[in-house]
């Protein structure tokens, strides 16, 4: 069996890192359990636990949906809405990469 194994990298300060380690955080307390107790529920280390309630951009997402999974909530993808893109069509965020010809 494989298994795809994904890491999430360079946030920027409107990215989703520090809505979800909020949104992580209040429902461990909410839940009363500490990050250990968490993390033994999660099958993660308590470190990975802490660098996910911190919002660290480098979290691994198969690590963020094992903790998410434990607190009963679960994470969910959906495109971009069209009126976040630029007048250039750009996606804020992200650089167009520009390809050059091998003449120029």
């Amino acid at each position: 069996m494989s298994m795809l194994i994904c890491t999430i990298m360079h946030f920027s300060s409107s990215s989703a890192a520090p809505r979800i380690a909020i949104t992580v955080r209040r429902e461990r307390i909410r839940q009363q359990l500490s990050q250990d107790e968490l993390a033994l529920a999660a099958g993660v280390s308590v470190r990975a636990v802490h660098q996910i309630e911190t919002g660290k951009p480098t979290a691994r997402l198969d690590t963020l949906e094992r903790v998410l999974t434990a607190l009963g909530l679960s994470l969910r993808v959906t495109e971009r809405d069209t009126a976040e893109t630029t007048e250039s069509g750009e996606t804020p965020g992200r650089q167009r990469v520009r390809r050059r010809d091998a003449g120029s």
